[in-house]
């Protein structure tokens, strides 16, 4: 087994409500996702010291949604950084985003790092804390990072979960030094304990249920993508993907 990353550090910062309304407006305005039903569904968008997770089958919209918040991002001036473990990362996409918004010159402001191994993973975090300079961090296909350190252990829930929260405990800390938002995207697997059809949990189970702060489900509906608050009983957004992004309906 690959050696975890381990952090016993106190971390759960709490905040009143007039001390988090008060940062907020020292380190600026939300991040849009680029649509106006998503932010609304988010509350107002992507907020500082958040963790959000975006999260349904392949071909849900979540990776091309993580490159549409990164130009957002840089659109409120502000720098993203993008990790990811494959070849999802995809200039020409950022480009074409960009271009639907009206600018240019984009894919600069974008930092971005593909992890090939844990080691790799645990350096990186330890830069972003002192040394990288962004103001949102974006993580794809946060499974996969959670299989770096599970290695033939694929189907032992414990160490799954175990993994799973240290993780998001490191993820946790990032938000907190950087005061930053931290999106990661996520894959699901079936329920088979649920009655009702396509019924999916997120890779990593109930570890993460309760240590993001936004957790929205991506659902394929035939040519439409429907994103649901699963901590809350709002509406649905209902949305549709293009080759320049998500867009609403």
């Amino acid at each position: 087994m690959k050696k975890l990353i381990t952090y016993n550090k106190d971390i759960a910062l709490t905040y009143s409500a007039l001390n988090y309304k008060n940062l907020l407006f020292e380190l600026g305005p939300s991040i849009s996702t680029g649509s106006e039903a998503l932010d609304s569904l988010l509350d107002n968008g992507v907020e500082p010291l958040k963790l959000y997770m975006l999260y349904g089958p392949a071909g849900s919209g979540k990776t091309i949604l993580l490159h549409q918040i990164a130009v957002s991002a840089v659109l409120n001036t502000t720098k993203a950084l993008f990790i990811e473990r494959g070849h999802s990362f995809n200039p020409n996409l950022i480009t074409n985003i960009a271009k639907r918004f009206g600018v240019s010159n984009v894919t600069k402001h974008i930092l971005y790092k593909r992890v090939r191994y844990p080691g790799e993973f645990e350096v990186l975090l330890n830069k972003i804390l002192s040394e990288v300079d962004f103001n949102i961090l974006l993580i794809d296909n946060f499974d996969q990072f959670i299989k770096l350190y599970l290695n033939e252990n694929l189907t032992d829930p414990g160490l799954t979960y175990t993994i799973t929260r240290q993780l998001l405990l490191r993820l946790h800390y990032v938000k907190e030094i950087k005061k930053i938002p931290i999106v990661i995207t996520n894959r699901v697997y079936s329920n088979i304990r649920e009655l009702i059809a396509h019924s999916y949990i997120p890779y990593g189970g109930i570890a993460l249920r309760s240590m993001v702060n936004k957790a929205i489900h991506l659902m394929k509906e035939n040519k439409f993508i429907r994103a649901v608050d699963v901590y809350s009983n709002k509406p649905s957004a209902i949305l549709m993907i293009s080759e320049d992004g998500v867009h609403d309906i």
